[in-house]
């Protein structure tokens, strides 16, 4: 999946911070800030309502490297010796000015037309002669870091990448793009025609390198992606041979071969990241298994405790138990694992690695042994896929289920590969509040539903008294004789009560008809908010959008929602359907 030709006009850097001379007030004195202070203090005002600025780590750092932009006598201060009044206060006059209808349009319309612009000259590269759009084309702005989960650089300060930082791929023949910052150029230009990435830099604070990538929907990265997927699907026809490869080896007498079974077994069977592999955004993984430290693992007795920080710094814990047949044989091997470990880890200091000198190139050279061309990093797309397709097999659903019912359950599968896969988040801050809004929307239906209850039994009432006297004025009818000329006009009026009766009875009928259908609608109505709240509680902590965009199948859901007749974009939300759109294809 080589390139031929790529032509492009690099990256667009974000303007620089507005400088604006505002003063702060330190320890109660009123000092004019320096533009890099300001900047700073912008950006850390900008958060107060968040709870960020409740996390001790996050004021720690942000606080520290705020100070070094100060004289030495005021590095030991505390973020309440600043007050930042002045600033919160035009702060809130721009929102609010900001906020006014006419001037909130237009912005957005100053916005858009800026965004149409910048995308055609940035959002584009020409790959093999063909027009392909570009994913995110501008370098990330300073500001101040906030990392995911429990990132240990939480509220440090991020500065901006300079031009001579940046790095371009581009065709040999192709023109070299001028920098949007005149007089500036760029660090390198190089030709690597297997990857998919335009620009890149090297980020300072995380020491990771950040990339422009070729958009999901760009034929090259589509292709990549049916690839990995298709290589899932030869790990599950080869499962069995795959795992009886690594067991036969975690008790090999050769140490490193234990260490590279050993190592495997624990992507397999925790569906870890390998460690040492770069991902599919170019980002190093924080803690895999081949980096694992002694201080990562406890055992106690038959049970092996994992607890450190994985990728984006999310807390990963899992525990494997030993467990025996009734024959007593360890089917998972889990004890055999155990002396490994022990003997791993035996005379290390709690900062050593578990698996030193083994490598992710070591763990699919070994893989290699069983299977041709799988790496090991194809375990958790696996894992993933196979956690969708059993729970949509069990699940049972028909075509003739409801709509709502069958996204239900695409995402209740979706939620069982985020749990494998350990696609953590922290919920936002009004989630609580949100939830709570749900559960009082629940509870009005249950309210209505009760009511509804209550009428159509009044209903039922009438329309049996109704009935009752009909029939009675009917038998009266009956024994009335016509030739008394008294006896004729109350069978007159006895007609006109009939006739009344029958026209009240229909129309009881109706009303009838029309509360059993309001209750039928909320009845559904109240199942969809059960079942929206329900789902809402259990993905709490779990971001399903992850395992849906970079793990599961997409065929999967495919051929799922043909089978019970929806459609399969309503499990993917638009900013993915591009990405699958090679599915669509394949199945023209």
């Amino acid at each position: 999946m080589k390139w031929k030709t790529l032509e492009h006009n690099g990256v667009l850097f974000p303007p620089e911070y507005n400088y604006q001379g505002i003063s702060i007030k330190i320890n109660g004195e009123k000092r004019k800030l320096t533009e890099i202070q300001e900047e700073m203090a912008w950006a850390w005002t900008k958060k107060r309502e968040t709870p960020y600025v409740k996390d001790k780590e996050f004021i720690k750092n942000f606080l520290k490297d705020f100070l070094e932009r100060f004289e030495k006598e005021h590095h030991n201060l505390s973020i309440n010796s600043f007050d930042f009044s002045e600033m919160i206060k035009i702060q809130e006059k721009e929102k609010e000015y900001n906020s006014r209808p006419e001037i909130k349009k237009k912005l957005a319309k100053e916005r858009k037309e800026r965004r149409e612009i910048l995308k055609e000259k940035y959002g584009y590269a020409i790959v093999n002669g063909i027009k392909t759009e570009v994913g995110n084309y501008m370098v990330e702005p300073a500001s101040i870091f906030m990392g995911r989960g429990e990132h240990p650089f939480r509220g440090k300060w991020k500065r901006r990448a300079k031009p001579n930082e940046i790095v371009l791929n581009l065709g040999k023949e192709s023109p070299i793009p001028q920098c949007s910052i005149k007089g500036k150029t760029w660090k390198k230009i190089v030709n690597e025609k297997e990857a998919t990435w335009l620009a890149k830099w090297h980020d300072k604070l995380t020491k990771k390198d950040k990339y422009v990538w070729l958009s999901e929907s760009s034929t090259i990265r589509q292709e990549q992606d049916k690839v990995k997927y298709e290589q899932a699907i030869k790990m599950r026809k080869s499962i069995k041979k795959i795992r009886n490869h690594i067991k036969n080896n975690l008790g090999s007498s050769d140490k490193d071969r234990r260490k590279v079974a050993t190592v495997t077994y624990l992507i397999d069977k925790l569906a870890l990241r390998v460690g040492d592999e770069k991902d599919t955004e170019g980002e190093a993984d924080t803690v895999g298994a081949t980096t694992l430290r002694v201080e990562h693992m406890k055992i106690s007795g038959n049970k092996i405790e994992f607890n450190f920080l994985g990728k984006d710094s999310v807390r990963w814990k899992k525990t494997l138990e030993e467990k025996n047949t009734k024959k007593g044989k360890n089917e998972d091997y889990t004890a055999l694992l155990i002396n490994n470990l022990e003997e791993f880890t035996k005379g290390k200091k709690q900062e050593d690695a578990i698996f030193d000198k083994i490598s992710s190139s070591r763990v699919n050279k070994f893989l290699s042994e069983c299977m041709k061309g799988i790496s090991a990093k194809v375990f958790r797309t696996y894992h993933a896929t196979n956690e969708v397709i059993d729970y949509l097999e069990k699940c049972g659903l028909q075509s003739t289920n409801d709509e709502y019912i069958k996204i239900y359950h695409a995402k209740m599968a979706n939620l069982e590969a985020a749990k494998q896969c350990n696609h953590k988040k922290t919920p936002t801050k009004k989630w609580e509040e949100n939830m709570k809004k749900k559960e009082n929307k629940i509870n009005e239906v249950n309210k209505e539903l009760r009511k509804i209850k209550k009428v159509i039994n009044n209903q039922k009432y009438s329309c049996v008294l109704c009935n009752n006297k009909l029939i009675i004025n009917k038998e009266i009818a009956g024994c009335l004789n016509e030739e008394s000329h008294k006896l004729q006009a109350r069978k007159t009026k006895n007609s006109k009560s009939i006739k009344k009766l029958e026209r009240q009875k229909i129309k009881i009928g109706k009303e009838k008809e029309r509360l059993n259908r309001k209750q039928v609608k909320l009845v559904e109505r109240h199942d969809k908010l059960k079942r929206k709240f329900e789902l809402d509680t259990k993905t709490k902590e779990y971001n399903l959008n992850t395992s849906l965009k970079n793990y599961i199948d997409p065929r999967i859901y495919k051929k799922w929602s043909e089978k019970v007749e929806v459609d399969w974009n309503k499990i993917y939300p638009k900013s993915m359907q591009k990405k699958f759109i090679w599915v669509e294809k394949e199945n023209t």
